[in-house]
């Protein structure tokens, strides 16, 4: 599968699998793809910047095999896709977190309650995004 997914671009960076249906996230340098648990490639996207890591998490609102996917990025970003929408081939971007990081991500985690975010940087620092309170202005 990472032969597939990987024979015109650079070696793999990041690899994440979502444990419930079994598709595989695969980002390198600035292409993320996902696949099926058979291999088959179900959608890409192209970002700007290099990815430096992921994590996948099946959504929360169907269960069709449908995933949401946040991207770490090199310069400290973090962009969270999904096809929560009854397109599976089909990613839609769902927002960019606030940068708290300022450098290469190195880890991250949905938390399975899909209120938190975990992500690292290799600097050693680690952050946990959460939604809003209820009736906060943001």
């Amino acid at each position: 599968l990472l032969r597939q997914g990987n024979e015109d671009r650079n070696e793999s960076i990041s690899v994440a699998i979502d444990d419930s249906f079994g598709n595989i996230v695969v980002c390198c340098g600035g292409s993320l793809q996902c696949f099926d648990v058979n291999g088959k490639e179900i959608c890409k996207v192209e970002t700007e910047g290099d990815i430096s890591a992921c994590c996948v998490a099946p959504s929360p609102e169907v269960e069709d095999g449908s995933v949401i996917i946040g991207a770490g990025l090199v310069d400290g970003s973090i962009k969270m896709w999904g096809n929560y929408k009854g397109r599976l081939d089909v990613l839609e971007m769902l927002g960019t977190l606030s940068q708290e990081h300022q450098c290469m991500i190195t880890a991250m985690h949905i938390c399975d309650d899909y209120k938190r975010i975990l992500t690292g940087d290799v600097e050693g620092n680690v952050f946990v995004y959460m939604p809003p309170p209820e009736g906060s202005p943001l």
